[in-house]
């Protein structure tokens, strides 16, 4: 059985993103489609940054530095990202990044929803992002997650 680990990933980003702003509810996560993110979001998380340079926001940039290494999971990365977030800026519009299981991008949450297509890496037509920032929609950061591979697999095992 082939494993399509990408397209996996992509669909845990997009439950996560739903679940973060409202379009799901948590519950999913008890049943067999959220199983397995919520697995994801029990596991350690490393971070390593996905630029070499500060392409973006200087302040985001210093801030993914910081954020670099091994973390409890990805919800205590999130708030971590968060609580940091708030110490830079005030006001709506301070989620500046949002924290998904391929890894940190740039932008509010809604905004990367609503306003930003990952498979093809570019703006929906047509679309308005509300809180704009320099290279909107720019992955940050990687995460990497210890035995996901093995986890996957157990997953896709057909049930006897």
């Amino acid at each position: 059985m082939s494993i399509d680990i990408i397209k996996t990933i992509g669909e845990l980003d997009k439950l996560e993103l739903d679940i973060y702003i409202g379009k799901r509810s948590p519950e999913i996560l008890e049943n067999q489609e959220g199983g397995l993110l919520k697995v994801l979001r029990a596991l350690p998380a490393t971070t390593c940054l996905a630029l070499n340079g500060p392409p973006i926001d200087q302040a985001i940039y210093d801030l993914c530095v910081e954020l670099r290494g091994e973390h409890e999971n990805i919800v205590a990365l999130r708030r971590l990202t968060i609580s940091k977030l708030l110490q830079l800026y005030a006001g709506p519009g301070h989620n500046r990044l949002t924290v998904l299981p391929s890894g940190i991008y740039v932008g509010e949450p809604e905004d990367l929803s609503n306003c930003w297509d990952f498979e093809k890496g570019e703006m929906k037509p047509n679309q308005q992002i509300l809180y704009s920032i320099n290279s909107f929609g720019t992955r940050a950061m990687y995460l990497a997650f210890k035995e996901f591979d093995k986890i996957l697999r157990a997953f896709q095992q057909p049930l006897s």
